[in-house]
């Protein structure tokens, strides 16, 4: 394995070499202190950064770039131009769509499925199983209970939490720290609290 010096996230210089995919075609750049498992496949436009893990049977695609310390659990699909920032978690079976982004120390619970350009802010919490649709906005520090859906567009801003197998609809808004209950069915374009963004 032949080593050289590359510029990560965050400007980080480090030491990277070249990953090899398991059919033995040419992966992404992966930092020398990244563990990955044998069985990942990481496009070759691809960059792993320090301490990042990526476990069995996932997939990195292009031009994803996956922060410091960033753990992706098995079988976990990273679709292209998504970026993860540092300290991430995301368990296993989750699905994660193009043009997304992932703050810092979001927690993503197992079979997640986060549609194209959704952001998700720092330090939130998702939930096992749920669904966050295509452009949906959730803020900094919300918590996304179990099975819980959101709509295409949506927004949920800082600090709210939505209950398990809650429905938020299409380009729903959700105010700041704002508090929707278990099995609560939020109508398309309905706009919920204060502060909404």
């Amino acid at each position: 394995m032949q080593t050289f010096t590359h510029i990560f996230k965050d400007e980080v210089s480090v030491p990277a070499y070249r990953w090899t995919n398991p059919d033995g075609s040419e992966g992404g750049i992966v930092a020398e202190s990244a563990t990955i498992d044998p069985t990942a496949i990481i496009s070759p436009s691809a960059a792993i950064s320090p301490g990042a893990i990526i476990g069995s049977d996932a997939r990195i695609g292009s031009h994803v770039r996956i922060g410091e310390c960033v753990n992706i659990g098995y079988r976990v699909d990273i679709d292209n131009y998504t970026q993860i920032e540092s300290g991430a978690i995301i368990y296993s079976g989750s699905e994660i769509g193009s043009y997304v982004v992932v703050g810092r120390n979001v927690i993503l619970g197992s079979d997640v499925i986060l549609g194209y350009s959704a952001e998700i802010g720092s330090g939130s919490i998702i939930g096992s199983r749920a669904i966050i649709g295509e452009d949906a906005y959730i803020g900094k520090d919300v918590g996304v209970c179990n099975s819980v859906v959101v709509g295409r567009g949506a927004n949920i801003s800082d600090g709210a939490i939505i209950g398990s197998w809650a429905r938020i609809g299409d380009s729903a808004r959700i105010g700041n720290a704002a508090r929707i209950g278990s099995y609560i069915k939020i109508e398309e374009a309905a706009c919920i609290g204060i502060n909404v963004r």
